[in-house]
């Protein structure tokens, strides 16, 4: 099972619907359904069936310490260290965010890969895929979007010959 932990983010469609022209990724990009939105808070990877449960747990126990944020998104840019660049995403500087992200890597350390580990945190929120040769360049977002992050979740992800696809496994609402 290739598990992350994230926070739905499905509720932005409306608002990102109506400024897909200056949110648009450069040709090549295939957009992400609003569906499967989200702020990656931790990348599991592969892990076996058998730790679902106690990963499950550790979830709900995040979502219960982690008080409800809002983040505003001011970028929409490319996000990759070097071509060919994948994901064109709305970006963040929000330290609640980059918080919250900190916590989750100390919650799933148990789970989480190395490399994974030495990731700075990285708040963004991938609007497509592609594969370009060079980094698009991206630009500001004015106004930004706002974001009140929805419950947190347990995904899994399914690698799939039209692009990934992703399931919720669990569900759980942020502390009030």
């Amino acid at each position: 099972m290739r598990l992350f932990v994230g926070l739905a983010a499905d509720h932005l469609a409306t608002e990102v619907a109506g400024r897909l022209a200056e949110l648009t990724p450069p040709a090549g990009g295939r957009l992400v359904p609003a569906e499967m939105w989200h702020l990656t808070l931790a990348f599991l990877g592969e892990m076996p069936e058998m730790a679902l449960s106690a990963i499950t747990q550790r979830v709900e126990e995040y979502a219960l310490g982690q008080p409800p944020m809002g983040i505003s998104f001011g970028r929409v840019g490319a996000i990759g260290r070097r071509p060919p660049i994948r994901v064109w995403a709305l970006s963040s500087d929000s330290d609640r965010a980059k918080a919250a992200i900190q916590r989750a890597h100390e919650m799933f350390r148990p789970w989480l890969p190395e490399r994974e580990l030495r990731r700075p945190p990285l708040v963004h929120l991938t609007l497509a895929r592609g594969q370009w040769a060079t980094e698009p360049k991206g630009h500001a977002v004015d106004p930004p979007i706002a974001f009140r992050p929805g419950p947190v979740v347990l995904y899994e992800s399914h690698m799939q010959p039209a692009g990934v696809r992703y399931e919720r496994l669990a569900t759980f609402r942020l502390a009030r």
